[in-house]
C-alpha cells in the first residue's frame, strides 16, 4: 500500500478550502437576507405611518370620529383618501407575503416583526374602513366600488383574525 502523495494533499486542501468559502458564502448570504427582510418590513411600516397614506389616515379618521369630513375637505378628498389607505394596506400585504414565503420551512423573524408594528393598524381599520365606506355611500358620488382593492386588506384581516388577538399565523 502505497502512501498518500503530495498531490493528494493538495486535493484535500482545495476541497476543504472550497467547501469552506461555500459555506461562508451561504452564512453571508442568509445574514444579507435576513437585512433585506427587516429593512422591508421596517419600510412597509413607515409606508403606512408616513406620508401620503398618514395623510389618508388622518382625513378618513375625522370621518370616522365625527361622521363629517374636516373643514375644507370634500368627499372627493375622503374617497381619495379612502384608496390611498387601501393601497397602502395592498402594498404591506404583498410585502408580507413575500416575506413569508421566503422561508416557507421556518417563520421569517421580520415577519413577526411587521406584524407587531401593523397589527393595531390592521384592526383599527376593520371595522372603520366600512364607516368610511358608509359615509361615503351617502355622499353623492355614491357608494365606491372597492372590491378588488380591499381583497388585499381583507387578507391581510385574516392574518389578525379578531380584534386585538395579534397575528393568526
Amino acid at each position: 500500500m502505497s502512501g498518500m502523495r503530495i498531490q493528494d494533499y493538495t486535493a484535500i486542501s482545495s476541497a476543504a478550502v472550497a467547501v469552506s468559502a461555500a459555506v461562508y458564502a451561504a452564512y453571508q448570504a442568509r445574514i444579507q437576507h435576513r437585512r433585506e427582510d427587516f429593512e422591508l418590513a421596517r419600510s412597509l411600516h413607515a409606508d403606512l405611518t408616513t406620508g401620503a397614506a398618514a395623510e389618508a389616515r388622518d382625513l378618513l379618521g375625522t370621518v370616522v370620529f365625527t361622521e363629517s369630513p374636516p373643514k375644507g375637505k370634500a368627499a372627493a378628498d375622503i374617497r381619495g383618501a379612502y384608496f390611498t389607505l387601501l393601497w397602502c394596506f395592498e402594498r404591506i400585504e404583498g410585502g408580507r407575503r413575500s416575506l413569508a414565503d421566503r422561508r416557507q420551512s421556518k417563520t421569517n423573524p421580520a415577519v413577526k416583526f411587521l406584524d407587531d408594528l401593523i397589527g393595531w393598524h390592521v384592526d383599527f381599520w376593520r371595522d372603520d374602513f366600512g364607516k368610511v365606506r358608509d359615509w361615503l355611500a351617502q355622499q353623492p358620488d355614491g357608494p365606491v366600488s372597492d372590491s378588488a382593492s380591499r381583497a388585499a386588506f381583507d387578507r391581510l384581516c385574516s392574518v389578525f383574525p379578531t380584534s386585538g388577538s395579534g397575528p393568526g399565523v
